[in-house]
């Protein structure tokens, strides 16, 4: 590849001004453009010493550049190895679930060794760096209860990468994440992807401490607010205003906000039912209305967490299931695995008017209608119960009123 003419006037005064010692480091990051700067060299260098330090140079570059295809093929291996998998539709057995695990936890031990085999055979590739993140991260998606000399191996492997200023502030928090959340996966509801806000938040704070404000420490505070119960979310938002978060941040949680104002008023949306009718649920008022949305691409199996809520639920509620992203013969098919019977609804668009006025950022998550037909409350799956119990009671007092 030639380099262009305005390139090649800008090395000349490059050169001129660059000790002959700071170009190898130059040319082996431009070893493309070679020829140009030898004949840029050529001009300015005014000894024979000098021109044959700069030619010497010319095999560390092809050795050093990191282009060794046989070293590229094993980093696309590795990155096939660490590609998410495809989701598998349906319900899966407990027996299931458990050798799914197991195969993940072997597949990123594999991918772990891959990664720390590939920058010890290439140190100075250009993805040696991203090689020694990849160990780290998949040593953690690795880790087992059943192991806990591996455990023990992973998180020190993780500690070295956090603590090492080499890397980048956000490469280094991501690590630093996992492992947090792998040590405290006890407390997340025993797995490292739980959610509890409280417990998470806490994670935050100490990842704060070490890493002070860099946009990932406020970007994780807003995902904990994204998939938070409604106090916490409001008071988590309440922070990320005062901090000093980036503005995207910020305007994130000025929605959650705006969303919790939005309370013991009427949900004025309407719907699109699978059959093609409209569903307006500012009528819906007399009885308890759930609102379930999910994303169809996670397949009907995101509908069997309300089976802990049929119990809470009055005799007459109705439950709306709203699958977001996907057609509807797509959320009519999903019919056969709800656990409670209902009205299915689709929004085609995950970015569309309905995903907007929801304020959704995150999946499963449900929002319930008192029988006035106001907007009694929201939060993820996890918060269902005790919210439809508590929009129940309500509801129970005001019939007998």
């Amino acid at each position: 590849m030639r380099m262009p003419s305005g390139a090649f006037s800008f090395l000349q005064e490059f050169t001129s001004a660059v000790p002959v010692g700071c170009l190898r480091g130059f040319l082996a990051k431009h070893s493309d453009n070679a020829s140009d700067i030898l004949a840029v060299i050529n001009i300015r260098m005014k000894s024979i010493a000098a021109i044959t330090l700069v030619l010497a140079t010319i095999p560390f570059v092809g050795a050093q550049s990191g282009r060794n295809s046989t070293a590229d093929q094993e980093w696309a291996d590795i990155l096939k190895l660490t590609a998410p998998g495809p989701v598998a539709a349906g319900k899966k057995t407990p027996a299931a679930v458990s050798r799914d695990r197991v195969q993940a936890a072997t597949n990123a031990r594999t991918a772990a060794q891959a990664a720390k085999d590939f920058y010890t055979r290439n140190p100075t590739h250009v993805r040696a760096s991203d090689a020694r993140k990849k160990e780290a991260i998949q040593g953690l998606l690795g880790v087992t209860a059943d192991d806990g000399q591996y455990e023990h191996s992973a998180l020190q492997i993780a500690d070295l990468y956090r603590a090492n200023l080499v890397y980048r502030a956000s490469n280094r928090f991501e690590v630093a994440l996992l492992s947090e959340r792998v040590v405290n996966r006890a407390k997340l509801g025993g797995t490292p992807f739980g959610n509890k806000p409280d417990e998470l938040q806490k994670i935050g704070d100490r990842l704060r401490r070490e890493f002070g404000d860099i946009p990932d420490v406020f970007g994780f505070y807003v995902s904990i607010a994204r998939s938070a119960d409604m106090a916490t979310a409001k008071r988590l938002a309440n922070s990320i205003i005062a901090w000093p978060a980036g503005a995207d941040e910020k305007a994130e949680a000025e929605q959650i906000l705006k969303r919790d104002a939005l309370l013991n008023k009427p949900l004025n949306l309407k719907l699109s039912k699978t059959n093609g009718e409209i569903l307006d649920l500012s009528k819906q008022s007399g009885r308890v209305t759930l609102v379930y949305a999910w994303s169809i691409a996670a397949s009907s199996s995101a509908l069997s967490p309300l089976q802990t809520v049929k119990a809470s639920l009055p005799a007459n509620a109705q439950v709306i299931y709203l699958g977001i992203g996907g057609t509807a013969e797509e959320a009519e098919a999903a019919r056969g695995a709800a656990p409670i019977p209902g009205i299915f609804c689709v929004e085609t668009r995950t970015t569309g008017s309905t995903v907007h006025a929801l304020g959704l950022r995150s999946m499963p998550y449900e929002f319930v209608l008192n029988d006035t037909g106001n907007r009694a409350g929201f939060g993820p799956i996890a918060e269902a119960t005790n919210l439809v119990a508590a929009v129940s009671r309500y509801h129970s007092i005001s019939l007998t009123a």
